[in-house]
């Protein structure tokens, strides 16, 4: 789990169907501190491992990623430059699971745009 380890969430709050998270990065994590020693990036894959919590938060049950068609990372998660970052996600209901349109980004730098279904853990 990444959520309180690396990442500190300090809201997430619905309107309608779209979710918006504020996340605090942990600077001192030895994932940053791994990741390009001396000039840490938050990991990609970390990035969207913690969409999924933050998925399966919303939905109140567990989850698990069924499909990414669309994955972009635009830019790179720096701690120094970018501390906090905002995940907005969009839940769309299927017959089996849910579609995710997600971006995360702080102010106007956009780390990553995802586009992928949820199905029932």
């Amino acid at each position: 789990m990444l959520l309180n380890n690396l990442f500190i969430p300090e809201s997430l709050h619905a309107e309608a169907s779209t979710w918006t998270a504020t996340l605090r990065l942990v600077p001192e994590h030895p994932i940053l501190g791994g990741h390009f020693p001396g000039q840490p990036v938050v990991p990609g894959v970390c990035m969207l491992d913690v969409l999924s919590e933050l998925v399966a938060q919303a939905l109140q049950r567990e989850v698990r990623l069924s499909e990414a068609s669309q994955v972009k990372f635009l830019q790179m998660w720096t701690p120094d430059q970018a501390p906090r970052a905002d995940y907005t996600f969009t839940l769309t209901e299927l017959a089996d699971g849910w579609k995710v349109d997600a971006v995360l980004k702080h102010q106007d730098k956009v780390f990553l745009k995802f586009m992928g279904q949820y199905l029932p853990a």
